[in-house]
């Protein structure tokens, strides 16, 4: 045999005898040193019998407040977090909104009415916080300048059961309802030192604990329609940029609170997509974490629609005369 065919022989035997190494120590470390279970048997899981969507019960008349068109977003959300507080109680509150939402709330009014018997009246918005805004134990303002305050005032004001505005109306509250401030976004050094993937790393560590497990949005912080019902179940919901123009550290985030929440769960909301990737992304992460996601951003009065039709369907009536036969 030529030096360098005994060469490569010996070369051959040395790594295999290496691989073989290799293969005995990972052996040896999984019995050893066994990592995390895997992530089905490691995180808590919705019994499958069990609905997300807590029941809420009907009040004996549904009161419908109209909101102006150009109500500003501050009073969109003083409107939809007081909404969700009252109808915890019992569902007495819709929102007849003109703008800025899914369908016609005026028309979906009319059809409850007629579909499953409700008993409703019209007052003014202004009526309508004159007779609730005192279920409130006080008021969550926002930052304006920081978007992401929106979503965790949103938690915080359903853990407080209290309304969320601006500082626009936090002033305007206090002096003629007396409604105290409890949380200033703007004011709280500790919350405003972080940005928003700290901020959501924050809520998800002190505020997610006490919140409804079976429940999870991701909502723009403009996007308002879905607050009531946030509110009234008291869901935590967060916002960070999704597809090929999130960062890492975004990305990472989003896959932490994801993480957090047990399988089996509902996603509500939905997400800005201005390059297309951003649904196929976040629905990838999602499924991956065994989530579902429901897309309702823009769906006024859940807290309302929530609470009629469950197991109920449309009767179809038969022709009186049968169809005419085709030639």
């Amino acid at each position: 045999m030529s030096p360098s065919l005994d060469r490569d022989h010996r070369a051959v035997r040395v790594a295999g005898g290496v691989l073989a190494a290799l293969l005995i120590s990972v052996v040896l470390a999984n019995v050893l040193w066994p990592g995390p279970p895997s992530p089905a048997a490691a995180e808590p899981r919705m019994p499958p019998s069990q609905s997300p969507f807590p029941r809420f019960p009907l009040g004996p008349t549904l009161h419908a407040a109209r909101i102006d068109a150009n109500a500003n977003l501050s009073m969109r959300l003083l409107m939809t977090s007081l909404q969700g507080i009252v109808n915890r109680a019992a569902v007495e509150l819709y929102l007849d909104v003109p703008t800025g939402v899914a369908g016609n709330t005026s028309q979906t009014l009319s059809y409850l009415a007629a579909r499953y018997n409700v008993t409703y009246d019209v007052m003014s918005a202004q009526a309508a916080i004159d007779a609730y805004i005192h279920r409130a134990a006080g008021v969550v303002v926002y930052d304006s300048s920081r978007p992401e305050s929106i979503d965790v005032g949103t938690v915080l004001a359903a853990q407080q059961n209290a309304v969320l505005a601006g500082p626009d109306l936090a002033g305007w509250l206090f002096n003629r309802y007396a409604l105290p401030t409890l949380f200033d976004y703007a004011e709280r050094p500790d919350w405003t030192s972080l940005d928003a993937v700290g901020a959501y790393d924050r809520a998800l560590r002190e505020l997610y604990p006490h919140a409804y497990p079976y429940l999870l949005a991701i909502l723009p912080p403009d996007r308002w329609a879905i607050r009531d019902y946030l509110v009234q179940t008291g869901t935590v919901v967060f916002y960070l940029t999704q597809g090929i123009l999130a960062s890492p550290m975004e990305t990472a985030a989003t896959v932490r609170i994801l993480a957090a929440a047990p399988r089996g769960i509902l996603i509500l909301g939905w997400f800005n997509s201005p390059t297309l990737t951003e649904e196929n992304s976040f629905v990838q992460m999602a499924s991956a974490e065994g989530k579902f996601v429901v897309g309702v951003q823009d769906v006024p009065n859940l807290s309302v629609l929530t609470a009629l039709g469950r197991n109920e369907t449309h009767r179809q009536v038969s022709p009186t005369a049968p169809p005419p036969r085709v030639l």
